[in-house]
C-alpha cells in the first residue's frame, strides 16, 4: 500500500474508533489496540491481548507503520468479537497533540504521571525503554526525569534525541504503579 493510502486508510480507522492492528519494521510483534488519533503520530488505546483489557496508550510515528489491519477482518474478527463481548470501550484522552514528538510528550505528561519512551531503530536500544517526566526540552533533544523499575528516581535527568524516539506508552497500568508507589514514599 503507498504512503498516501496508508495514511487515508489510518484517517479511517481513527474516525472509526476501529480496533487495528499495526506492523512496524523493528517490533516483531504488532500492536493490537483502538485507533484514537493521528497527527505525525497514530495513538492506540491500547489492547492487551492475554488478559484482555484495555492498558494506556502507546503512539507510534506514522512513517513506522509498515501495514495495519482491521482486527474484525483477521482471525475471523476474534479479536474485534472478544472487545464486544466485553464491552470494551475506546476512550480519547483529551488534549493530547500527536503533531509533534515534543507536544506529544508535553500534552500527554500533562494528565499522566509518567511517560514512556523507546527509541527501536537502534539494535543496541529496542529491548530498552525510559519510563519519567518530561522535564525540560531544546530543538533536538529531551530531558526527563527518570524512575527506575523499584519506583526510585535516578539523580541526574536522561538526555535523549527527539529524533530517535519511535514509540511513546502512557497511562498504563506499571506507569501508574510506579506513580503509585512514588507518591507512597513522598518522592512524587
Amino acid at each position: 500500500m503507498a504512503r498516501k493510502d496508508l495514511s487515508a486508510a489510518l484517517q479511517s480507522a481513527v474516525r472509526a474508533r476501529a480496533l487495528i492492528r499495526v506492523e512496524r519494521p523493528f517490533d516483531p510483534n504488532a500492536l493490537a489496540g483502538f485507533a484514537v488519533g493521528m497527527g505525525s503520530w497514530l495513538l492506540l488505546h491500547l489492547l492487551n491481548t492475554d488478559p484482555m483489557i484495555l492498558n494506556g496508550y502507546t503512539a507510534v510515528q506514522i512513517r513506522d507503520v509498515r501495514r495495519f489491519a482491521l482486527c474484525a477482518e483477521t482471525d475471523e474478527g476474534f479479536l474485534a468479537l472478544a472487545v464486544r463481548l466485553r464491552k470494551l470501550r475506546p476512550q480519547v484522552p483529551k488534549g493530547v497533540s500527536l503533531h509533534t514528538t515534543t507536544t506529544l510528550l508535553r500534552t500527554a505528561s500533562r494528565q499522566f504521571p509518567f511517560v514512556t519512551i523507546h527509541s527501536e531503530r537502534s539494535k543496541r536500544d529496542r529491548e530498552i525503554c525510559w519510563i519519567g517526566t518530561p522535564q525540560r526540552f531544546t530543538d533536538t533533544h529531551l530531558e526527563m526525569r527518570e524512575i527506575t523499575p523499584a519506583a526510585r528516581f535516578e539523580t541526574k535527568p536522561g538526555r535523549h534525541s527527539l529524533a530517535s524516539i519511535t514509540k511513546i506508552d502512557f497511562g498504563g497500568g506499571y506507569e501508574a504503579a510506579l506513580a503509585e508507589i512514588a507518591r507512597e514514599r513522598g518522592d512524587v
